[in-house]
């Protein structure tokens, strides 16, 4: 999958006149850098296998032990178990992760396929691509 980086270069004004904007920009970069390694982490928890850091390597048991908390914190947040043991949400949420990233499955996709399955994970408002919960039994199949 290729990576794409567009390089933006910013000419602040200096000293008194340009420091909140400076401070604006700085909050700004930290509130994005925070976003992206939040959903980095959750993919990565999704994805279930050990991955590399530049520091160490997380195992896939301590991987297999995040996401089953992640299920655990979610059910209790929202009221309840359900109907399906955690092993049945891991499974889920694999799949969901192979929706998001076909590439992990050796199939191609788009940003846009993506972000069907993202909106709705980040916004209550959106439907994106899961317009009914109908749509969840067929998606997730075997």
């Amino acid at each position: 999958m290729p990576t794409r980086s567009i390089k933006v270069k910013l000419f602040l004004p200096r000293g008194e006149a340009g420091q909140s904007l400076r401070q604006s920009l700085w909050a700004t970069h930290a509130a994005i850098n925070a976003a992206t390694k939040f959903y980095e982490q959750q993919l990565l928890l999704m994805r279930g296998e050990s991955y590399v850091t530049g520091d160490e390597e997380v195992e896939e048991a301590a991987v297999n032990d995040g996401v089953r908390q992640l299920v655990r914190e979610a059910r209790a947040r929202n009221g309840g178990a359900g109907d399906t043991t955690d092993d049945e949400v891991v499974t889920l949420l694999r799949k969901l992760y192979e929706r998001i990233v076909p590439s992990s499955i050796g199939e191609d996709g788009t940003a846009q396929a993506s972000n069907a399955f993202i909106g709705p994970l980040t916004d209550p408002e959106s439907l994106g691509f899961w317009v009914s919960m109908t749509s969840l039994s067929v998606l997730f199949q075997t």
